[in-house]
């Protein structure tokens, strides 16, 4: 399963990378999450399905305030991906 999160190097490899820019030259990372619940998610899930867990991408946008001082500020959208590991719902168990 490293395979699929690690590089041979042992690098974390870039689930993000390629995918289209969005809104302030930030990734779509909505675009990252569908690559990473297709290419990844499944195979992952059918290895810990049997230890109650399951994973797949999500991702946000958290609006900051970025301060210019005296000169006041702007309201920043920033973007976050992450991996989500939960615990199998009864819906979820595929008997």
């Amino acid at each position: 399963m490293e395979d699929e999160v690690f590089d041979k190097a042992g690098m974390i490899l870039q689930i993000a990378q390629g995918v289209p820019t969005g809104c302030c030259g930030f990734p779509d990372f909505q675009v990252a999450v569908g690559q990473f619940n297709n290419d990844c998610a499944q195979s992952i899930n059918q290895k810990i399905e049997q230890y109650g867990y399951k994973v797949d991408g999500y991702n946000w946008i958290e609006h900051r305030y970025i301060s210019h001082g005296q000169n006041g500020g702007h309201v920043q959208p920033i973007p976050h991906f992450c991996v989500r590991v939960r615990k199998l719902d009864e819906e979820d168990v595929v008997e």
